[in-house]
């Protein structure tokens, strides 16, 4: 995440005010010195992650760790310790080609020289958090950290390369391709701004790197699943400006959405229209999409739906949460089914096991929320769920989930059968 640090410069201030005026002389002025900000020091610009609940700060980790071997490749340096030369090699690998496919993919080429430092941290450990400015001489150094084990932990490799891509995007080596960083990171609605767009492009890159060093190694039928746990609802709620739930989730269902609409390629012909504008801005980017999707973006948000199956998941595995992975021995639970939706007319209830969705086997939550958002309202899907020893297909309506859930669950408390039958049908449910 980029954050952005004033140093109260009054020429800074005011042209930003007439960019978001719309002033398109003031605006490129203000994209010229967003470009230049690295050497001019106008704005101290500092990437910021984090991973669990960020309690703890890596730099001390990383000062105390002693790393005397070095692997280099494509312009990419690990420093590693002792016992850990295939792990050095594995991760130099993956970020290579993650790095090849996001410029060939998505048209954004790393404009900074990644220097990784893998450092061990006990499994005590439940958050950490680092932050690293942009200098001038583009060299950015970031943690990866190892279990005990000396394997990679799965919840803060990708995240580099989610900071790697977008602070190519926000100070690229070719002026024309960047996208503004935003002065203000406060919560506004998402058609306001660059940042969901920088952030849903950013965690595809993560979603490609965490493929690349972690799914083939636990389920290799699933090696092509590169998705984040991305989810319709969270786009409504967002555009909604309803607290915005889960940032980073609904701008990648967003641009996610693109490319379904759009192909693979929506998202390198996005960043094409966007450096073809006078003011890579807000602007630009909601034109962009407009080109490239053919929707309307403001237009398409008001009328977005989301498909619904009226129920919600966990897993078995604590270490399932909050991540991509989909791990052996896991499986997906009903923790709680809402009244008068697809799941209560078929009579599912906390406890039943899904075991497979539309013919895929389900392995996460996270993996089950991707499917369903795959999917439209209205659709029907075949479910099979276990309870005990029995299995059963349904084959399930899916529904689009209401904008107003207060007065959907009023309604569905005082007459359930009328608001069920109207969305849902007749349904004979699991025995």
């Amino acid at each position: 995440m980029l954050r952005l640090e004033s140093r109260i410069l009054f020429l800074f201030v005011g042209l930003s005010a007439f960019c978001l005026a719309g002033c398109r002389p003031a605006g490129r002025a203000y994209s010229w010195l967003q470009y230049h900000n690295i050497n001019m020091h106008l704005v101290r610009s500092t990437m910021t992650m984090w991973a669990g609940d960020g309690s703890e700060d890596a730099r001390k980790y990383m000062d105390s760790a002693v790393l005397p071997g070095v692997y280099e490749m494509d312009g990419i340096t690990v420093r590693y310790p002792e016992g850990c030369a295939a792990t050095a090699e594995e991760v130099a690998r993956a970020f290579a080609d993650t790095a090849n496919d996001v410029a060939r993919e998505m048209g954004i080429d790393w404009s900074f020289h990644l220097e990784i430092r893998l450092v061990r941290v006990p499994g005590s450990v439940k958050g950490l958090k680092y932050s690293v400015p942009l200098r001038r001489n583009r060299r950015l150094v970031f943690p990866v950290f190892l279990n005990e084990k000396g394997e990679v932990r799965a919840d803060w490799a990708p995240t580099v390369a989610h900071e790697m891509t977008e602070a190519s995007m926000i100070a690229p080596r070719d002026r024309h391709k960047m996208v503004l960083a935003d002065t203000y990171g406060g919560p506004v609605c998402i058609n306001a701004e660059t940042r969901w767009f920088r952030d849903g492009v950013s965690n595809r890159a993560a979603d490609v790197l965490g493929a690349r060093l972690f799914l083939e190694r636990y389920q290799p039928r699933f090696a092509g699943y590169a998705e984040l746990n991305t989810t319709r609802e969270a786009v409504l709620n967002w555009c909604n400006c309803e607290d915005q739930p889960n940032y980073y989730s609904a701008a990648t269902a967003l641009i996610r959405e693109g490319e379904l609409s759009a192909g693979d390629s929506a998202i390198a012909r996005m960043m094409t229209g966007i450096a073809g504008e006078y003011v890579p801005g807000g602007r630009a980017v909601r034109r962009a999409f407009s080109s490239v999707t053919g929707k309307e973006l403001p237009g398409y948000l008001r009328t977005y739906t989301t498909p619904w199956l009226g129920a919600e998941f966990t897993d078995t595995r604590p270490d399932s949460d909050n991540h991509p992975l989909i791990l052996p021995g896991n499986e997906v639970v009903i923790s709680s089914v809402h009244p008068a939706t697809p799941a209560a007319r078929w009579k599912m209830q906390p406890g039943d096991v899904i075991e497979s969705f539309n013919n895929v086997q389900v392995c996460s939550a996270g993996q089950l929320d991707h499917l369903i958002a795959k999917c439209a309202a209205g659709e029907m899907v075949m479910i099979f769920i276990r309870r005990g020893n029995n299995v059963a297909a349904l084959r399930v309506k899916l529904i689009s989930r209401p904008r107003d859930m207060r007065r959907f669950t009023q309604l569905s408390l005082y007459v359930p059968g009328t608001v069920a039958r109207r969305f849902c049908g007749e349904a004979p449910g699991v025995r």
